[in-house]
């Protein structure tokens, strides 16, 4: 046991040497003028982070040959740690701030603390922010570096197909309807009991977000990954089988409402991106909505035929 211990603890050691070391050495390249031709922080921090992590596996093998618990499995783990830590670090700190409004709102606040107000603050940020400082020349240097926008030569923006891919993405991707979304879930957790169902599409894009990250209420089903609570995937499956037809066809309003209750929804959240929303140019043709902004309709079950 106490030998364990004793190997635990120096395998610890050795890790946490290799982290403060490799952070030490990724500031000074960072601070070099080591690929300073890249404009992009972010990519320079990137490629420094790797060229780091290749000098501390360099210096490690060579310390290995005097140090006997530094093993290869030993140095590739704590250079893998340090590659992590250092750009963990880069996208928290340093591409954070550069790119963070708040923080220049802040700076600008303390310059001239108790002298501005909102009215002011906004207009020193579209002078200094976007004037002085060419934040949105700066985004579209980097996205046309990055290959996802190209400016023609009529000085108009187009988006690259890289950059179409990119928003395409089921993560990332922003979508109009979000906004609205977010109101009617606000406007249900202080309308509704909090104990309500509020079902949206689920089948939809492969992870949505919105109901836990806007509203209070719980939903039938979130997506067709929503199983982190123990539900079987083909539970999962089903459930959605049974409720994506109300947002993808035209039901009559009896069998919407069937399907609703047999999984114990109370309201139905359609929003513009749902295939039923489209066909029709807004909310299921028949439905009143309880909640409604320009692009998201909440729909209780009960008004649903009646």
């Amino acid at each position: 046991m106490t030998e364990t211990l004793r190997r635990l603890g120096g395998l610890a050691l050795i890790y946490l040497l290799v982290l403060i070391g490799g952070f030490l050495l990724y500031l000074a390249l960072i601070a070099s003028p080591l690929l300073g031709a890249i404009p992009l922080l972010f990519y320079r921090g990137v490629l420094i982070a790797f060229i780091g992590a290749l000098l501390l596996g360099l210096l490690l093998a060579i310390a290995a040959r005097r140090i006997t618990a530094l093993d290869l499995s030993t140095g590739v783990g704590a250079v893998a740690l340090s590659l992590a830590f250092n750009i963990s670090f880069l996208i928290v700190f340093p591409v954070t701030f550069d790119r963070s409004i708040t923080m220049f709102l802040l700076a600008r606040i303390e310059r001239q603390d108790g002298q501005l107000t909102p009215p002011m603050l906004e207009k020193l940020f579209v002078r200094e922010y976007l004037g002085d400082l060419h934040q949105i020349d700066r985004r579209m240097s980097e996205q046309t570096l990055s290959g996802n926008i190209v400016q023609h030569d009529d000085g108009r923006i187009a988006l690259t197909p890289q950059g179409r891919r990119l928003l395409s993405s089921e993560l990332i991707s922003p979508r109009a309807d979000d906004d609205d979304q977010r109101r009617v879930y606000e406007r249900a957790a202080r309308l509704l009991p909090a104990n309500a169902v509020i079902q949206h599409n689920p089948a939809l894009h492969r992870r949505i977000f919105n109901f836990g990250l806007y509203g209070v209420q719980r939903t039938g089903v979130a997506d067709r990954e929503a199983n982190l609570f123990g539900a079987s995937q083909d539970a999962v499956q089903r459930r959605i089988a049974r409720l994506r037809p109300i947002f993808e066809t035209a039901l009559n309003p009896q069998d919407m409402r069937r399907r609703a209750q047999a999984e114990g929804i109370d309201h139905l959240l359609f929003a513009s991106v749902d295939p039923i929303w489209r066909a029709d140019g807004g909310p299921p043709v028949g439905l009143r909505c309880r909640i409604r902004e320009p692009l998201a309709c909440l729909v209780s079950v009960k008004d649903i035929g009646s």
